[in-house]
Formats: C-alpha cells, structure tokens, sequence
C-alpha cells in the first residue's frame, strides 16, 4: 500500500515537473482568486457587522416607543400582540436647572442596549436622590469629577440630587413622535436610581425577539397595523425607522456586492481552469498513452487524477490562507484599520466555507471520475486527434466576451468611483432641532403643533470665541409664523404668492372660526419665507458683500430696542407705487399658536432697513435677515431652528476638534434633531471610495491575469487542433500574418461587442452627474486593446518559429 502511494506521488510529481508552466498558472490563478475574494468577502463582511453594531449602538434596538400609556393597557398589548419583545421605561416630568428643562425618569441599566446608551464613568444610581444624566448635561454643568451634588427644581420645588454617572449623548438619535401630545421629551436625560411609579404612565419599548435589520421596518408596520385594531391606543408612538436605514438599506450595495464579486471571480477562475485542463489534456496525450501502454489501468487512472486535482486545490487553498493573513491584514490596516478586528474574525468564517465549498466541489469531482465507467481521457484525445475537413476561422466566441465585459466595465466602474466620492469636502455643520414637525393650516396661516423643539440662543455662546475659524448662519424658530397683510391691502406679487400655494385655500376659514385681529390678515405661505439670523461678525460680511453702507443703515439700527430687519424679496418691484413693502417702510410677522388646545394671535412690527430684489430665474424664498440680538428681543422668535457652521481651511487640529465636540454637544440637547457633517460625509465617501476601489481594482487585475492566461491558451488549444488544417494553408500560400490575424479576429471582434455592451452597462449603472463619460470607453477599450496585443506579438514569435512542413506532417 505505501509503494503504491509513493508510485502515484511519483507520477504527480512528474507530470508536475513536465508541466512547470501550465501548473504555476493554474495554482497563479486559484491562489489569486481564491485571496482575492477571500479578502474582499471579509472585508465587506467586516463592514457590515461594524455598521450593523454602531447602528444598534447609536440608534438602539426597538421598533417602536409607545410613550404615556397606563399598565394595564401595556399588558393588553402584550397580550394581544404577542410576536414581539417588551420592556418598559418611566417619564416622571422635568427637572429644570437654569432655565434649562430636562427631562427624567427611570429605567434600568440593561436598557441601554435597546434604547442605544451606555454608561461612560461613574456608577449607576442606587436611590431616587441619585440619577445619571447624559453627557451634553455634564458638559452643560461643568462636572470635573464624580459624584457631585446638583440642586434642581421640579416645578417650583427644589432638591438635591447626586450625579453618580454620565451615560452617553443617545436622546438625540433617537426618532420622536411629531405629534405627540406629551409636556415632557420622550426619552429620559436624567435616570434616577428610584422604582417604577404605579401611579405614573409608563413608556413601552417594542423590539423583535430576534434582531433582523432587513424586516425591522416592516415589523415596525405589522405592529402597528395590529396595535391599532385594539380598543384604546394612544397617539404618542415613535418608531425606529433608523434601525432598516442605517442597519441595511446603507448596506445593501455591500451586502450584494460581495456576492457578485465572488460570482465574478469564480466564473473567472473556472473559465481559466478549464482552459489550462484542456491545454494540460492536449500536451500530455503522448504522457497518456505511454502510461496505458506500460499498464496503468482506469482504476489506477482515476486514482491519479484525483490525486493530482486535490493536490492542486489544497495546495491554492493554503497559499492563499497565508497570503490572506500576510497581505490581506498589511492592507486592512493600512486602509481601512477601523474595521481590523471584525476582519479577522470575517476571514476565520469565510475561509471555513470556503473549505467546505472546495471539499464539496472535490468529493463530487471524485463521485465522478468514480461513476464513469473510463476516465474518458483517451476519447477525449482521439476527438482532438480527428481532422477539421471543414476549417473555420472563428468570428465571435461568448467566453471571450463575457471576460472583456466585465473587464471593460470593471475599469469604466473603477474611473466612476475614484471621482465619485470627494473625501477634500469643506468642513460644514448642519444643526436642526426638527428632522419632522406637524402643523395644521386655518385659514392662510400654518400653525405649529410644536412648541419646546428649537435651540435656545445660549447655544452659540460656547462657539463665538472661534469666531476668527468658524463662520455661523441661523434659520430663527418662529412657530410657523409669516409676514402678514392685512386683508384686501397685498399687491400683485404677493396675491399671486398667496393664491398660487395649494396648501392654504380659504374653504379651512370654516373648519375653525378665526375672530378677533387673526381674521384682519392673510398671511404668506410659510415656506416661501426664510428668517435668517446673523451674528455679529457674520451680519457685517453680510452687509459689505451686499453693498450695505451706513448712507442706508446707521451703525446701531440692526441692534437698536426697535426692531428691524434687512428684506431680500426675489423679481420685487419695491419702487412700484402699489407695492405693499418700501425701504424704511415696516412689515408684520405673526400667526396664531397653539397652547394646549388653546388658540392666541401675535403680531410684530419690524422695520424694514435695506429692501434687496435680486432678479433671478431660480427658485428662492424671500430671506429676512435680522442680528442676534434683535432676535433675542422679538417676541416672536423664540431661538433656531438651523444653525450652520463653516470651518475655514487654515483651522488648527486642535480647535476643530473642540469645535467638533461643542457641536456634537449642541445637537444632543434636542431630541427628534438631526446633525448633518462633511466630515462624517468625507469618512463615509473614504471608506466607500476605498471599498469600490477595492471591488473594482480587484476584479481588473485578476480578469487582466484571466485574459492573458485565456487568448495565449486557448490560442495554444486552437493551434495544436489545427495545425495540420493551418499548415496545408500555408503550403497554398497563406502567408503567417494573414493567419495569425485571422486568429486573432475573434479577440478583436469580441472587444468591440464587449464595448457596446459595457457602453449600455455603464449607461445604466452610472446615470446623472456622475454618469459614464466617452473618455472612460475610450481608456477601457485602449487598455483591453494593448492587453489583447501584447499576448498577440508574443504568440506571434512563439509560432513563427514552426516551419510548414512540420505543421503539415503533424500526426
């Protein structure tokens, strides 16, 4: 048994050693494609358990919150909907601690992993007069160590309470109802160590009992659809819409991509692989038949090749293994070093399929050879060995064009991406209290069904004294009011402005009796009016940029106790006769609000310094521009609802970091906001750019490899076929070039096809302003052209060498 074995290591052996060159293309190619969708597959398998992870980290686990509600209503729904996982929380009221209101109320530590807060220092609380609190309100309160003791008022009553942790900034993230009725936020700022309150409402949190980010919105929905056929329900229900968005609908491209890649590449492989078989075939039939003539029966046959495929297999396998953690890591690190240790555990479970897949693939290669009743080796031979009678020169073959579309694509797909993702982005910061609000329309006003949800003007405080680095705009929160007219008093531009928003229709004066002063005016449609508040920096570059000297404004007429505001209405005639706003004339802003199911009106005059009418062809809203401190001293602007801050380029790393964690800052202190970053932006287009490049770059380099391998192979196939049939052309007088540029007319002819079709495939996948561009068909097509030549010259002197006579003699 061991002479047998070491006899068929022998024969292995040897047809390796005859084979130098077909065998190291072979193993080339398996350990390059084996390595490269190992590493790929990892990688993205790496990013999305990253992803997935911060999704749950900073967006939580739950589907929906359902806010208010007493215990027995709480248990009725777990009874009647009984798919789904519960846990509870409690909202007690507001803290208010400097004329800031905070939110607070109980909950358990283990919360935070379905509700996305962790605690960062300190212990959590034991007893009701101790409570953790999230970071922002650290910060807010100057907090240098741990415990401290805070005094705060609930209601007019003051206490003391004991801080004895901070839990991270998590209120922020998560989405709130925008019509809830509630007087407190949804989510507690403050927890305090006490028990749940009986007598209190409690806030039901709703997950699923196994955490799948592709089905959590319509789980979200089939809840809900539920939910609402029970009797009693409440209104106050926040979903988590996040939990699909960010956990995989972001995802989704890297999730299928990954396995297109694989696909891609093992189409590759095979069709290289079986190229090199039917080469190896045809160069060792004389091997074969001498191996039948000294005795080697099917059997001993079969054993062989088995021996030999598995030698090949294993041995790619674990070459590519080591070249995977060599290679694959010193890249992971170098690019994308955040997602190292999920990379590492991604290639531990991708390599294990990968060895099962391979193992399936060999046993059943083996159930094969076994079953057959002859290797059929030697009829293979003798189908090679019959004469063409009826030579013909191939015009097109479907391989070939497969590999010269993805490769073309691949490159076109490669150019796309390296300028589709900027990652030199300015650095801006977008905050916004509201990411949605309700409101109800009465007449022609808008009225806000909100009331707590803006920044106050505290906010920019902490930001001014990077006022030399940073450039500051707001949008001021005004309730939803507008500029109003009194009734029968607009001119042509503003009635035309008013008539032309379908939203507002006079038929709602019927739905709620509007009296008193709110039914002498008509207001204009709220989002075709921007208030602009400027800081003072930002309102004197404001000023000279429009050309505003002092001729048209004193030097404290922005500022003054009267209040007063700079206009630009677009395409306005201010100098017409009938125009309802003038230069130094004055304007009302106003609307109705809403209190508690209780209506009131107000109204405000602000005088008007500078009236700007730029004439534009664009869509734009008429921007009142007013100082801070104006509006600190308008009733009607009650702080911002967007605040954008622009960092200038030539700012220090130091301060943007503190000016990155003041901002953070700013926008944990509302709930239901959102934050919008360039340099979250620039991160996530680095790490895409880097992935895309990756997935491309990957497949150009081994579909390169491919083709090169496939044109000088099946060439060699083609050739040793058909020599005879080239030879007796030859003798007819067919000159060498002639035949080698017919064979190769298959290559040009399958480039050109391959083209049109990576054309249309980069017509479809790159649409809009990064759509595909001739110059890139034009670099894809040169690249597959010199690739396609280069292998044409060096076949050209391989075969030159070959006289006719012994190209005819073949036998």
């Amino acid at each position: 048994m061991k002479k047998a074995k070491t006899s068929y290591i022998k024969l292995v052996r040897l047809l390796i050693k005859n084979n130098k060159l077909l065998y190291s293309l072979s193993l080339f190619t398996l350990i390059f494609g084996f390595s490269f969708s190992c590493v790929f597959f990892s990688i993205s398998g790496a990013i999305i358990d990253t992803k997935q992870k911060s999704t749950v980290k900073t967006y939580g686990k739950f589907l929906v919150v359902i806010s208010d509600i007493s215990n027995e209503h709480a248990s009725e729904i777990k009874t009647s909907i009984p798919d789904y996982d519960y846990k509870q929380f409690q909202i007690l009221g507001n803290l208010t601690y400097q004329d800031t209101k905070i939110t607070y109320g109980y909950t358990e530590q283990k919360m935070g992993d379905y509700l996305g807060f962790k605690l960062i220092c300190g212990t959590w609380p034991s007893a009701a007069e101790q409570i953790v609190i999230e970071e922002y309100l650290a910060t807010k309160l100057g907090l240098d160590k741990l415990p401290c003791f805070v005094d705060m008022f609930i209601e007019d009553t003051k206490k003391t309470y004991e801080i004895t942790g901070i839990i991270s900034n998590y209120s922020c993230n998560l989405s709130v109802d925008v019509n809830r009725s509630l007087n407190t936020n949804v989510y507690p700022s403050a927890i305090y160590g006490g028990e749940f309150d009986d007598k209190a409402g409690i806030s039901l949190v709703v997950s699923q009992k196994n955490l799948n980010f592709k089905t959590a919105d319509n789980d979200i929905w089939d809840f809900l659809s539920k939910y609402r056929k029970l009797p009693s329900g409440s209104n106050n229900l926040s979903l988590n819409e996040k939990l699909t968005w960010h956990g995989f609908d972001d995802l989704k491209d890297i999730i299928n991509s990954r396995v297109v890649h694989s696909l891609l590449l093992y189409i590759f492989m095979l069709i290289t692989e079986i190229i090199i078989i039917r080469s190896f075939m045809l160069k060792n039939k004389n091997t074969f038949y001498i191996f039948k003539a000294l005795g080697l029966s099917a059997r001993e046959n079969k054993i062989l090749m088995i021996r030999l495929i598995s030698f090949f297999l294993v041995s790619a396998l674990a070459l590519s293994y080591l070249m995977v953690y060599s290679v694959g890591l010193a890249y992971i690190n170098q690019t994308f070093s955040e997602y190292k240790e999920a990379f590492s555990r991604e290639i531990l479970k991708y390599f294990t399929i990968q060895l099962i897949t391979v193992f399936l693939l060999l046993f059943g290669f083996i159930i094969i050879i076994i079953m057959s009743e002859d290797l059929q080796i030697m009829e293979g031979i003798k189908f090679v060995k019959k004469r063409n009678s009826n030579l013909k020169f191939k015009k097109i073959n479907i391989n070939t064009v497969f590999m010269y579309t993805v490769l073309l694509f691949c490159i076109i797909a490669s150019m796309n991406f390296m300028t589709m993702f900027k990652t030199d982005l300015k650095i801006e910061y977008s905050l916004y209290s509201k990411k949605t609000f309700s409101s109800e329309n009465i007449g022609t006003y808008n009225v806000a069904l909100y009331q707590d949800r803006y920044f106050p003007f505290s906010v920019l405080d902490t930001l001014k004294k990077y006022s030399k680095y940073i450039s500051i705009s707001t949008e001021g929160e005004a309730l939803q009011f507008s500029i109003l007219f009194e009734k029968g008093k607009t001119d042509p531009y503003f009635k035309n402005l008013i008539d032309s928003d379908t939203r507002y229709s006079s038929k709602n004066e019927d739905k709620i009796f509007i009296s008193g002063e709110a039914a002498k005016y008509t207001a204009v449609p709220v989002n075709q009016i921007s208030i602009q508040v400027l800081p003072d920096k930002e309102l004197n570059e404001f000023m000279k940029k429009h050309d505003i000297n002092l001729s048209y404004s004193e030097p404290d007429s922005l500022t003054d106790k009267n209040l007063s505001c700079i206009l630009i209405v677009p395409n306005y005639d201010g100098g017409h006769e009938n125009a309802v706003i003038k230069e130094k004339g004055y304007i009302n802003i106003g609307g109705i609000n809403k209190i508690n199911d209780e209506f009131s009106f107000h109204i405000e005059k602000f005088k008007v310094e500078k009236l700007i009418t730029p004439v534009t062809s664009q869509s734009m809203p008429i921007q009142m521009v007013i100082s801070e401190e104006t509006a600190k001293k308008s009733s009607s602007i009650l702080g911002y609802n967007i605040i954008s801050v622009t960092v200038k380029d030539d700012t220090p790393e130091d301060l943007l970091y503190e000016i990155d964690n003041i901002i953070y800052s700013i926008a944990a202190s509302v709930q239901g906001g959102m934050l919008g970053s360039t340099l979250k932006e620039a991160t996530d287009n680095k790490l895409l750019k880097n992935y895309t490049g990756l997935l491309s770059n990957t497949i150009i380099i081994f579909c390169i490899m491919s083709v090169i391998i496939y044109i000088n192979l099946s060439t060699f196939v083609n050739w040793e076929n058909n020599k005879h049939e080239y030879g007796v052309l030859r003798s007819f007088g067919m000159s060498y070039h002639i035949l080698q540029h017919k064979l190769f007319m298959q290559f040009t002819i399958s480039i050109l096809c391959s083209t049109v079709i990576a054309s249309l495939l980069g017509y479809l996948a790159f649409p809009g302003k990064y759509g595909m561009t001739p110059g890139q068909v034009a670099v894809s097509l040169f690249t597959s052209l010199i690739v396609t030549y280069f292998c044409r010259i060096i076949l050209y002197f391989i075969y030159k060498k070959q006289t006719i006579s012994s190209m005819v003699n073949d036998a």
